[in-house]
């Protein structure tokens, strides 16, 4: 659903369609917030890049920008707020999206951590029973904030775990480690992957699409190593 809605989104800003592109960003982002900032982004590198048979022109290509930009941000904003209005009235902060931000830190970093998903900490930590969902965020993103301070090196090792298995061509998870899932999770990635490769070489394609097309894959890179 959520690379539906942003590939959907992509198509519709290389059309001049910015309004409807954003709300397609926004269904995005209330799939998966932590695409909240990919929108405004890629909305700003569309009108940056033009096509070939447009000449380029700095000022009016960052004004166009900017617009891009500024138009999607304020969709995604009213479009978020009925989130944020419900969090503020019943646990009294004006938190835009999930309140799950610290348990998704703690999960990624901690002393039991190896770089995959593992949330049974959530039941075995007597002390987030006792708490509300904002409180627990807030006591899981302290204590993962703690334990990269005063470990920097397994930290960084985590992140470039984190990165690895973000581009894994084989499922990892413990839900799907039969070797029937991961050979055919393998035997379609690899030569997606390839494809892939082989097309961001190939000069029939414009550098303006090749660096829309690797926006998202860094943002997302960036966001799973976090």
């Amino acid at each position: 659903l959520f690379t539906g809605l942003l590939a959907w989104g992509l198509f519709l800003l290389g059309r001049k369609g910015i309004f409807f592109a954003a709300i397609l960003f926004l269904l995005a982002v209330l799939v998966r917030p932590s695409a909240i900032l990919l929108g405004p982004l890629l909305a700003g590198a569309v009108v940056l890049n033009p096509t070939a048979a447009q000449a380029y022109s700095l000022l009016p290509a960052v004004r166009r920008g900017g617009i891009a930009v500024l138009a999607v941000a304020i969709v995604i904003f009213i479009g978020l707020l009925p989130w944020a209005s419900r969090n503020e009235r019943l646990l009294g902060h004006r938190i835009w999206t999930t309140t799950n931000s610290g348990v998704t830190l703690y999960d990624g970093f901690n002393p039991a951590a190896n770089g995959g998903s593992d949330q049974r900490f959530l039941a075995e930590m007597p002390v987030l029973r006792t708490i509300n969902e904002v409180e627990r965020s807030q006591y899981l993103r302290e204590s993962a904030e703690i334990w990269i301070r005063n470990h920097p090196t397994e930290a960084l090792g985590l992140v470039i775990k984190k990165i690895a298995r973000t581009w894994s061509p084989m499922p990892l998870s413990a839900e799907y480690a039969r070797p029937v899932y991961r050979w055919t999770g393998a035997i379609f990635a690899i030569p997606f992957d390839l494809l892939v490769i082989i097309g961001l070489f190939s000069s029939r394609l414009r550098r303006g699409a090749k660096t829309l097309l690797l926006i998202p894959a860094i943002y997302f890179t960036i966001v799973h190593g976090m």
